[in-house]
């Protein structure tokens, strides 16, 4: 009889073993949603696809000769593929992005810029839910093209007062 009790306790154990197993294979386990392998494998494919294509410039229509160095290479400190992977990376899993300019042009505008993680910024909103400034490492960017600002890109702003949503956010 103890034999039994015995058998009968390593075999409940041994199905709980087989149920835990098969949560872990078939379930999500404590993974976020940006962390299930699909997810991460059509994050990487959206941001590795991107990145190959050519940004230009265009001017009524027509592509500018010759393109300004903003777009041929954004970040003059890495390659042009990585910083646009990397401004996807962000809004597909922040939801936004900021880009900070870090050269100007003769006519004033950025022409090299930075990619800033869109977690590492904290917006402030005016009481209507507009963004009016940000705080990136302690230091506070007015929001725009100019010296002192970053450029702000969201991926969806479905409210007031929402700095960007991402795609998965309501997975």
């Amino acid at each position: 009889m103890k034999r039994a009790r015995q058998l009968a306790r390593t075999e409940a154990h041994l199905l709980e073993i087989i149920a835990d197993a098969q949560d872990a294979r078939y379930g999500s386990g404590d993974l976020t949603p940006w962390e299930l392998p699909i997810v991460v494998a059509c994050r990487r494919v959206l941001a590795d696809t991107i990145a190959q294509f050519p940004m230009v410039a265009m001017t009524n229509g027509q592509p500018r000769d010759p393109q300004p160095a903003i777009v041929v290479r954004p970040d003059p400190s890495e390659p042009a593929w990585l910083t646009k992977a990397r401004i996807v990376d962000n809004l597909t899993r922040a939801g936004h992005a900021w880009l900070m300019p870090t050269g100007w042009a003769a006519d004033g505008w950025p022409n090299a810029l930075r990619v800033i993680d869109g977690d590492r910024g904290a917006p402030s909103f005016d009481i209507d839910g507009r963004i009016i400034d940000v705080s990136i490492g302690g230091e506070r960017f007015g929001i725009g093209p100019d010296r002192g600002e970053v450029i702000w890109m969201p991926y969806q702003v479905p409210r007031s007062g929402s700095v960007g949503d991402p795609p998965c956010k309501d997975c």
